[in-house]
């Protein structure tokens, strides 16, 4: 899941700021993705979840009430792809799928493969679990940076765009 995360964390900036079309074929697979996952969320007990410490046994039905309670609707608004909606101005609907991206930080402090992938940079540089924290940071220093840098352009395509509008209209009155 954290590639298709990161991947809209990329691309879409990408496309609002620099105009880059997204193939409609993305927009349809992040899609039944995203849907995949909602459904999988809302029928996998995760019984050490903090929310559900209060309970002695929890089960399926307590962690179901949780998740419809906090991060379904969330979930649930990212799966549609508005951004295909035959209307002016629709590739911004974009940024809706962003709101999925809060899942990126806990699974890549909880995946396996990503506890696995900083063990080994740990080994192969030699340093420690405390330095190697600095990766995360550096990740989302970079994801920050190129969400600023695309809205910077998008926002000047926009300006850019407006000036024509009224120079045109000043020169036809």
């Amino acid at each position: 899941m954290a590639i298709f995360y990161i991947s809209a964390l990329w691309l879409i900036p990408l496309e609002l700021g620099f105009s880059v079309g997204i193939h409609e074929g993305y927009s349809v697979v992040l899609s039944i993705v995203f849907l995949f996952d909602t459904l999988l969320e809302s029928i996998t007990l995760r019984a050490k979840h903090p929310a559900l410490a209060r309970f002695k046994e929890p089960t399926l039905k307590d962690w179901q009430a949780h998740y419809f309670a906090t991060n379904f609707i969330a979930d649930s608004i990212t799966i549609f792809p508005f951004e295909l909606l035959p209307v002016a101005g629709a590739e911004y609907l974009h940024l809706v799928r962003l709101i999925r991206v809060y899942k990126l930080p806990h699974i890549m402090a909880t995946s396996p493969k990503f506890i696995s992938m900083r063990k080994g940079l740990e080994k192969a540089l030699g340093i420690g679990q405390a330095f190697s924290g600095i990766f995360p940071l550096m990740f989302c220093l970079c994801a920050f940076l190129h969400v600023q840098a695309s809205a910077y352009f998008g926002l000047e395509r926009l300006l850019v765009s407006v000036i024509q509008q009224l120079r045109k209209s000043n020169s036809s009155q």
